[in-house]
Parts: C-alpha cells; structure tokens; sequence
C-alpha cells in the first residue's frame, strides 16, 4: 500500500525536508505517485475487462444460457469502461490523501536520529 512505501521511505523524505522540500512538495510527490499507479492500473483493468468480456459472454452463453433471459450476456460498453476508468482513479487519488499527509508530518531530525 502507499502508505507502507511512504513509511518505508522515511529516511528519503526527512532527506528531502532537511534540503527545503515543503508539505506542500511533498504531498504533491507521494499524490502524482498514487495517481500514476491509479491511472495505469486502471487503464490495464478497463482494458482486460473491454477484452474479455466477449470471453465472459461466450463462457455464460455456454454455460448458463438456460438461466438467463435472451439477450442478457455481457456486451463492451465503453460509456461504463470509461466511467470505471474515471471512479478508480478518483479512489486511488484518495486514498493517497492519508499516506500522502502522513509523509508531509515527519519530523526530519526524529527520523535521522532513529535509523
């Protein structure tokens, strides 16, 4: 998770305080962090299920065709691939909030001191 890299790189950030870096900077840095992981898993995501879910289709139709009403196999819809595109990047940019702000409160002499 992000934010046992961020307790992780404690050294590396009280470094980058002690050479001027703000809470500021660094809430930006661990924020762009987690938004480039967000954006490029769920780009990998969106795309393998648009891929696959012809895949998926075929399996149900084989499978499960008797339980479901004509017409009810899964079909790529792009408006939903990129609506799931967009709330996982927003999740991901959120829950960076926390590690982020943890890693804007370390205390620079504290962390050096103790490792």
């Amino acid at each position: 998770t992000m934010l046992m890299a961020v307790l992780e790189r404690r050294k590396e950030i009280a470094y980058l305080k002690c050479v001027g870096a703000g809470k500021g900077d660094l809430l930006r840095l661990i924020s762009m962090e987690t938004l480039a992981i967000a954006v490029l898993g769920s780009a990998a995501g969106t795309l393998g299920g648009v891929l696959l879910s012809p895949v998926f289709g075929n399996v149900m139709r084989r499978f499960i065709a008797a339980y479901l009403p004509s017409g009810a196999i899964a079909k790529p819809d792009i408006g939903i691939a990129f609506l799931a595109f967009g709330v996982c990047v927003v999740v991901g940019f959120t829950c960076s909030l926390y590690p982020a702000l943890r890693a804007a409160r370390i205390v620079p002499m504290e962390v050096l001191r103790n490792e």
